[in-house]
């Protein structure tokens, strides 16, 4: 299946490719442009709040931003730095930055339960 016809998947199918993309070391292929169009797509709709909020608070950078969907979408950090193409400390740092600027707490530990607040949906 090309990826352009699984952003039109109910299942969010560009998760599943995100995923599988995150499986290789960080020198893999890394995701386009496209790639994180959908996925800021498939946020908007599965998250609308969340996303109303990110977009909303004090300014995230465009990696804590990823960083907080990713997470939302349940990408462990080893995950989320390959698609950075960071290591996963600095993963951790960019969630902490983020955890502060939008929920007060320095630490990167609550971050998935906090974005998981905003939405309404406690895991």
């Amino acid at each position: 299946m090309a990826i352009d016809d699984e952003k039109t998947r109910p299942d969010g199918g560009i998760v599943a490719f995100l995923h599988a993309k995150a499986q290789f070391s960080w020198h893999s292929i890394q995701p386009t442009d496209a790639n994180w169009e959908q996925l800021d797509t498939l946020a908007l709709e599965r998250f609308p709040l969340l996303t109303d909020t990110l977009q909303d608070r004090k300014k995230l950078s465009l990696q804590e931003l990823r960083t907080c969907i990713l997470v939302r979408l349940g990408f462990r950090n080893k995950e989320i730095a390959v698609l950075l193409r960071t290591s996963t400390q600095r993963v951790t740092n960019i969630k902490a930055g983020a955890n502060l600027k939008l929920f007060g707490t320095r630490s990167a530990m609550p971050l998935a339960r906090n974005l998981s607040e905003l939405d309404g949906h406690v895991r």
